[in-house]
């Protein structure tokens, strides 16, 4: 897990059948693990595709940085959309 402007990110490796490795990025805001309650997370594809697992998860962990430096709002609509339906139920 990694430490990225207010927000934890879990890099997520998926084989590829005979195509190499990708990876899942799945986001929380660090401010949420002070509280004692169900943490919500917003994952996203990363669409990087690489022939090692490790060289994949490099890759999504520079498109994480670039995501929340670019796509903020959206990463925080997402997290706030799992909120609501965490306490939906």
């Amino acid at each position: 897990m990694y430490s990225m402007s207010g927000f934890f990110v879990e890099i997520i490796p998926e084989h590829v059948p005979d195509d190499g490795w990708t990876a899942i990025a799945q986001f929380s805001r660090q401010c949420d693990y002070r509280k004692h309650d169900d943490v919500p997370k917003a994952s996203f594809p990363t669409n990087v595709a690489y022939g090692t697992r490790s060289a994949a998860e490099r890759a999504a962990t520079q498109w994480a940085r670039e995501f929340i430096t670019s796509s903020s709002e959206v990463l925080e609509s997402s997290l706030q959309l799992e909120e609501a339906a965490r306490k939906a139920h």
